[in-house]
């Protein structure tokens, strides 16, 4: 009952009603603003962990060394090429 006491007198009073609608709207905006900075956080991808980095460098490391056997086996068979031209 005090509320509605409270509402009842801040309704008949224009400029206070003014001074709450303002400040709604700035609480407005505020919650508005800390729902997408929660929403950008939720999107951002998860940490990486030390676990995962040896892992990834485990796995390049490995592909790296393909790659360099690969263009080995290229280089002797241009240079075969070379001697028979």
């Amino acid at each position: 009952s005090v509320l509605v006491v409270l509402g009842h007198q801040t309704m008949s009073n224009p400029a206070e009603q003014e001074r709450l609608d303002a400040r709604l709207q700035r609480l407005e905006a505020q919650t508005t603003g800390l729902a997408e900075t929660t929403q950008d956080l939720q999107q951002r991808p998860a940490a990486a962990t030390a676990a995962g980095l040896q892992d990834t460098r485990h796995a390049l490391e490995a592909r790296i060394a393909q790659v360099e056997q690969g263009l080995s086996g290229h280089a002797a068979a241009d240079d075969l090429q070379a001697l028979r031209a």
